[in-house]
């Protein structure tokens, strides 16, 4: 079963731009939001192992957040996101893009993401398009002991979170 723990209804304030547009923004940017419901489930002393989340949310502030309270995360990431694959690659700048990692589907490799300071492991999830082109998911997760197929095991709990959105948009319209 799978049910929502927290959410944030968020209000966009509306505010004048430097150049006299009207923008509607949040006081709070989303890695905010995200990381304060991460809190409240950990003073309710929910218990979870893993937080899932979209590449919007992938930042090393999050990551480093998740971390200090024991916790892993599992996340896309964005394809321009640089990476290297030891720690002396790391120390030397070398680093590459995610997407040009050459994985297999569910293949895992460590390394060190660019401006965040712990191992890491990334792993590559290969799928069919409607059209029958082949689509490309890199993810990344903090748990060391994980396998490829241990985390896409994990991952694919994420989509129950769109499903819930996508119904409560529906009702709501």
């Amino acid at each position: 079963m799978s049910i929502p723990v927290a959410f944030e209804l968020v209000t966009k304030l509306e505010k004048l731009d430097k150049n006299g547009t009207l923008k509607r923004k949040s006081e709070k940017i989303k890695n905010e939001l995200l990381r304060d419901m991460f809190d409240v489930n950990v003073r309710n002393q929910l218990k979870f192992r893993y937080v899932l989340m979209d590449s919007g949310f992938a930042s090393q502030e999050t990551f480093e957040h998740i971390l200090k309270h024991k916790k892993h995360f599992v996340a896309p990431l964005k394809s321009n996101r640089l990476v290297a694959l030891s720690l002396e690659d790391k120390k030397e700048g070398r680093f590459v893009h995610v997407n040009e990692l050459e994985l297999s589907d569910k293949q895992a490799v460590g390394g060190y993401l660019k401006g965040f300071n712990q191992e890491a492991l990334w792993f590559c999830r290969l799928f069919k398009n409607k059209e029958g082109s082949t689509g490309r998911l890199d993810l990344v997760c903090s748990d060391l002991t994980c396998n490829g197929e241990q985390v896409a095991t994990i991952y694919e709990k994420r989509w129950q979170v769109e499903e819930y959105h996508k119904l409560h948009h529906h009702y709501t319209k």
